[in-house]
């Protein structure tokens, strides 16, 4: 370390000032002297990392309360519905969960829907957001009964039952409050008219989700 003299006295340590102090002021350094910046970035990071790793172990930090739990944070690549039975036991894991999910089904009502609207596979997608829904109340749980409802098989049957979905008066909506209902219905319906203006292609209800 290089010292300078001390500004009072103009006396070099270590020998005693005028003023009764050593003085310890440090030389400004070169810019040889100095480290890398990529140095710097890496302890930056290595404090940063340090910090997390002792709250996360419960580090004493306040008067000897241990630091709160923090939930494990995961990625998940994964196929539909055969993950969604593992989906309710991460749950009781942890909330924090990103899912990543391929857009190539072509089966059951998600293929009907890409042959006649196009677009991506939605059917995975639609499956893993009701299994993430919330559940906490009576109407969340009527609304993921509703949105995770499916057609019946007979062809008429499953198109008088959507049209009643539509309009509102199926029994289904009971338990779902007025703005959720309406806001439901909003894309309820713009899906439906979707569906009349390919006039070309006929829409087959059957088994629809």
């Amino acid at each position: 370390m290089a010292l300078v003299a001390c500004p009072r006295c103009n006396i070099t340590p270590p020998q005693a000032s005028a003023c009764g102090i050593r003085c310890l002021l440090r030389a400004p350094r070169s810019a040889a002297s100095r480290p890398p910046p990529w140095r710097l970035r890496r302890s930056r990071a290595m404090a940063v990392y340090e910090g997390w790793h002792s709250a996360a172990a419960g580090a004493d930090t306040d008067g000897g309360a241990p630091a709160p739990h923090v939930p494990p944070s995961l990625l998940v690549f994964s196929g539909g519905t055969a993950f969604n039975g593992v989906v309710e036991e991460l749950k009781k894991v942890t909330t924090r969960v990103a899912h990543v999910l391929p857009v190539s089904d072509d089966g059951g009502s998600t293929a009907e829907i890409v042959r006649v609207l196009g677009g991506p596979a939605v059917g995975d997608i639609r499956s893993r957001c009701l299994r993430l829904s919330d559940e906490s109340t009576a109407e969340a749980l009527s609304v993921r009964k509703l949105l995770g409802h499916r057609l019946p098989i007979d062809p008429s049957e499953a198109k008088l039952e959507w049209y009643q979905i539509v309009e509102g008066d199926h029994t289904l909506w009971e338990g779902v409050s007025r703005p959720y209902r309406e806001t439901i219905r909003a894309f309820l319906v713009y899906f439906h008219s979707e569906i009349l203006r390919r006039s070309a292609e006929m829409f087959c209800f059957t088994n629809g989700r």
